[in-house]
């Protein structure tokens, strides 16, 4: 096997190990609409910090759910750029309007 190819496999295998995600949820919100947008890190997540405010994105300012994480695009980007910019995806599930509790 040629050796920039197993350079290539071994920094994609190591790109593939390092990812991380966080869920926070709350059972007693319901589900209403996902709200996406990419948190922006450097060197393989080593740079960089995420901060949300769910407020600007959810009406009522409650979420059902908030998970950011790894997506098949994120890789994507993670391996073409070979690790200097890493995003993650961040997903956020608002609270359902006009539904009582």
């Amino acid at each position: 096997m040629p050796q920039r190819l197993r350079a290539f496999l071994g920094l994609s295998a190591l790109l593939l190990s390092t990812g991380c995600a966080a869920t926070f949820r709350d059972p007693s919100v319901p589900a209403g609409e996902e709200k996406t947008k990419w948190a922006h890190f450097y060197l393989i997540g080593a740079v960089g910090e995420a901060e949300l405010d769910v407020r600007d994105h959810c009406a009522t300012a409650r979420a059902h759910e908030v998970w950011i994480g790894e997506d098949v695009f994120t890789l994507a980007v993670s391996i073409v750029t070979l690790g200097i910019y890493t995003p993650r995806k961040v997903a956020i599930i608002c609270e359902a309007r006009g539904v009582k509790r």
